[in-house]
Parts: C-alpha cells; sequence; structure tokens
C-alpha cells in the first residue's frame, strides 16, 4: 500500500482501477518519493515546448533523486496537435528507447498533453502506466480525473480515445503561478461548471471572492472542484450515467471549438459559452425551475471568460454537433441546468440550439468580453514561454 507524505493531501479515486490524486504546494519539485512508493524504476517525461523550459529540469530532477531512470519527450504546444500524428510520434519515440511495460510515461502539463500523452500510454506496448502532473487549473481539475486520454479529428474534439486511469495524479497549485493570465481564466470556466453540477455553496463561494481571479484560497478552488469530479467519475467511471453531467457546456462547447479549428478559442471559454447557451437552452424546453443566468454571467465576466459568440459559422457549428459523442439514436443530448447545482440530460432539437446560438451572438467587436493576448494571436510554436507570474490572477 502506498502513502502520502504526512503533508500531502489525498483524495482516492475509485477504479478500475483506483489510484489518488495527491494534492500540496510544492509538490510537483518534491515527488520522487512518490514514485518510489508506486514502484516505478523508469519513467519518460512528456512535456511540451513552454511548460518544459518552465518546470521540465525542476521536475525531472525531482524523479531521478528517487532513484528512478527518467528519459525525456516533447510534443508541440497546442489544441491543433493532440492528434493521431503526435501519438504516433510518442509511440514510435517510445520504441526508439526501448520502452516496455514496465516504463511509465509522465504528462506534464495541461489538457493537451495528458489527453494525448495518456492515449499513447493506453495504447503503447497494449498498455503502459502513467502519471498526471498538472499544470493548468483546467487539467487539475478536470481532465487528469477520471481517466479519459484521447486525441482529436479533424470533424471534432475527442473522437478516438479510451478510458485508461493513471497510476497517480500529482497536483500542485504553485504551478499555476506561471500561467498566462487568459490560460488561468480558461480553467476556471470548468471550476464554475463543477459548481454549476453540484454545489450552490461552491457557486457562491466563487462569486464571494475577490479579486475573482486572486490567488487567495487557490489550494482550497482546487481541492473543491477536485472533490465533485472524483465523487461523481467514482459512480460512474465509464460515462454510463450521472458522469455525463459533467459534460455541462460541452456540446455546443466543443462544436464551436471544432468549427474555429481549434484555434484561437481556448477550451474553457467554450465551455462559458456552452454554459450560458444551455441555461438558454433550459429556460426555452421549460427545464429551468430557478434562472440564475444574471449570476451566471456576471460571475464569468469577472473571470474574463467570454458571454457573447463570435460567429463561427453555423452551418460549421451543426456539422460538429452532428459527430458528438453525446449524440444518442441521431437525436442532440444537452446537459441541462434546472437549478444551481442541479443538472439534466435532456434531448434538444437543432433549432432550438440555432435560436440560442443568434441570440448569443456578438453584434459588435465590444460585445465579446474575453480580448485574446497577443501571445495567443500567434501560431503555437512562435509563442514565447511565459514565465512571470500571475499579479492579480
Amino acid at each position: 500500500m502506498t502513502v502520502a507524505p504526512e503533508a500531502t493531501y489525498r483524495i482516492a479515486v475509485s477504479g478500475p482501477p483506483p489510484y489518488p490524486v495527491y494534492l500540496e504546494e510544492g509538490l510537483a519539485l518534491r515527488c520522487g518519493a512518490l514514485f518510489a512508493e508506486h514502484g516505478v524504476k523508469r519513467a519518460v517525461l512528456v512535456s511540451n515546448p513552454v511548460v518544459g523550459s518552465l518546470h521540465g529540469a525542476a521536475v525531472r530532477n525531482a524523479i531521478r533523486e528517487a532513484g528512478v531512470e527518467v528519459d525525456s519527450l516533447e510534443v508541440p504546444d497546442g489544441e491543433a496537435y493532440k492528434s493521431v500524428s503526435t501519438a504516433t510520434h510518442l509511440w514510435e519515440s517510445l520504441a526508439d528507447l526501448q520502452a516496455d511495460r514496465n516504463t511509465t510515461l509522465v504528462a506534464l502539463g495541461g489538457g493537451v498533453v495528458g489527453d494525448v500523452v495518456g492515449f499513447a500510454a493506453a495504447t503503447y506496448a497494449r498498455g503502459i502506466p502513467y502519471v498526471h502532473i498538472p499544470t493548468t487549473v483546467l487539467s487539475m481539475v478536470d481532465s487528469s480525473i477520471g481517466g479519459k486520454v484521447g486525441v482529436d479529428l479533424p470533424q471534432g474534439k475527442n473522437l478516438v480515445g479510451a478510458f485508461y486511469n493513471p497510476l497517480f495524479v500529482v497536483t500542485d497549485p504553485g504551478l499555476l503561478m506561471s500561467l498566462p493570465p487568459r490560460q488561468f481564466s480558461s480553467g476556471m470556466a470548468e471550476v464554475v461548471k463543477a459548481a454549476c453540477v453540484a454545489s450552490s455553496e461552491f457557486f457562491a463561494a466563487l462569486e464571494a471572492r475577490e479579486p475573482a481571479l486572486g490567488p487567495q484560497d487557490l489550494d482550497q478552488i482546487i481541492a473543491q472542484a477536485i472533490h465533485i469530479k472524483t465523487r461523481v467519475v467514482s459512480e460512474d467511471p465509464f460515462e454510463r450515467g450521472p458522469r455525463a453531467t459533467l459534460n455541462l457546456g460541452h456540446t455546443l462547447g466543443h462544436a464551436l471549438e471544432a468549427a474555429r479549428g481549434f484555434h484561437p478559442m481556448l477550451h474553457g471559454e467554450a465551455v462559458s459559452l456552452g454554459m450560458l447557451a444551455a441555461l438558454r437552452i433550459a429556460r426555452a424546453t421549460g427545464v429551468l425551475e430557478e434562472d440564475y443566468e444574471a449570476r451566471l454571467t456576471d460571475l464569468l465576466e469577472r473571470l474574463r471568460l467570454p458571454t457573447r459568440i463570435q460567429d463561427a459559422g453555423w452551418s460549421r457549428v451543426v456539422a460538429a454537433l452532428g459527430v458528438d459523442k453525446k449524440r444518442a439514436d441521431g437525436h442532440l443530448r444537452f446537459v441541462l441546468p434546472v437549478k444551481l447545482g442541479q443538472v439534466v440530460v435532456r434531448e434538444v432539437s437543432l433549432d432550438t440550439v440555432h435560436e440560442v446560438y443568434e441570440g448569443m451572438l456578438a453584434l459588435h467587436a465590444e460585445d465579446e468580453a474575453v480580448e485574446p493576448e497577443d501571445e495567443y494571436e500567434r501560431e503555437p510554436e512562435d509563442r514565447e514561454p511565459a514565465g512571470e507570474p500571475l499579479d492579480e490572477d
């Protein structure tokens, strides 16, 4: 049996197989003991150029201090590279390193790195262990938990993948201090989503934070969002029932991302729009019992998240909705709010979605709440590493 260091908070996630999420400030820089306790002898650390330049050497050294042999690989930065070709690069690189079933992959990065590395681990040699060390809010509270791994196709997000649980997850809120503000805001959309799905009290706590994007009690915010997700995925690990509720905001959100070619919109920005759209759909279909659109809009805008859609072309959105994994028997299925902390899954007509989409379009440039920062206007390979700590973010 493995045990975390005494000061480390441990959150258990049910299987199959079960695994722990370890949470503590600074844990990534002393994570070697966890690798040793879990019996890891050889590891391959995978990151992207931005995160690797910031944290790669320190994490690699921390793992090596436990006597673990560590190699390193790199994948490109950006959602556009969460692809079969990137997975192929990892498979071939692992073969060149003569990795075997006793080799553990380590995903150091955000949701893209975690998803593609987890997918490579699930499929290389018919399955090898992997560990998440998430470096973004989104990956800490969402994508590193629950075992969903996969890659995108041009037609839509996450259309190729598997359920494959990690060996363990190392969550270090200290890593968030190097995030660009826009990435931090994007991840907070998943925190808001968790509150909308399961806890009106958590939503109120997020409303009360001042400043909304401040660093105060960030470890507690991360922990509460993790607890909500782990509770749901432990009950329904393969998304055959209650776990589908965690897709609030994701049906239209994923379609908006795909319609824009996964650039320049960030995932959390798409989820922000998707949550508001779901609330309006719930109102239009009579599902909504407690209308909290004003509160949700205010919170999202305080978190610097968009509340108006920049038109990606309805035909493109429809094409993306047509391959959404949540469709059933040709019908669109949306997670719809009933009230704060409660949602249901319902079939929704395309006409209703279109009406809501049109009603959310930004009519003027100033209607859009989020102005992309210069570094995100450039292609991923042209970005400068973001090493400045957050101020109010």
